[in-house]
């Protein structure tokens, strides 16, 4: 079994559905779209590889693409250079997890109350004529926007804590007296 495969069927298992249309432009990659948040998540190895053996793995990047035809936009939401696959598909996997269950109580209400809105919106749009429909419609647009937004926010808040624990770490190598 390749990479491709065994990334597609963890990401399936996590209830994570990547889309069948992969990136090939300007590198491979399998595409996941979240379905409330605009845009896609690209997976792949750091040369933009899916279709590789497992025993060939040297790391995986996720990147969120808010607008996946403009490529030269996107923020990591992971990035390893690890060579054990399974625990990078682990990472990757609790990289997902955190996005989408923030640990900010602020930013898990505002996720949660904007996908409520969008679902909400949606079956109004859904239930009426035209005019209905581009009247919700608009709305659903402002409100993937805010979930853009926070999402982005999300992926700030969770980036933090690494920060902050290799400052920490670095802080404490240097405060160590030399070695004779």
């Amino acid at each position: 079994m390749n990479t491709d495969a065994l990334i597609r069927d963890a990401l399936t298992n996590a209830g994570y559905a990547p889309t069948n249309a992969d990136v090939s432009h300007p590198h491979s990659a399998l595409a996941l779209n979240l379905g409330y948040l605009p845009g896609e998540i690209w997976v792949s190895d750091p040369d933009g590889h899916t279709l590789y053996a497992p025993e060939e793995h040297h790391g995986l990047w996720a990147r969120y693409y808010p607008d996946p035809t403009d490529g030269g936009r996107f923020t990591n939401l992971y990035a390893s250079d690890l060579t054990d696959l399974t625990a990078d598909i682990s990472g990757l996997l609790a990289a997902l997890t955190a996005i989408t269950t923030p640990a900010s109580p602020q930013l898990a209400a505002q996720l949660a109350d904007r996908k409520d809105r969008l679902n909400f919106v949606s079956k109004q749009a859904d239930g009426g004529g035209p005019e209905v429909a581009s009247l919700y419609g608009a709305a659903a647009d402002r409100l993937r926007t805010q979930l853009e937004r926070i999402t982005l926010s999300v992926i700030a808040d969770n980036a933090r804590p690494c920060r902050q624990a290799s400052t920490a770490v670095r802080a404490a190598f240097k405060a160590q007296p030399a070695q004779p």
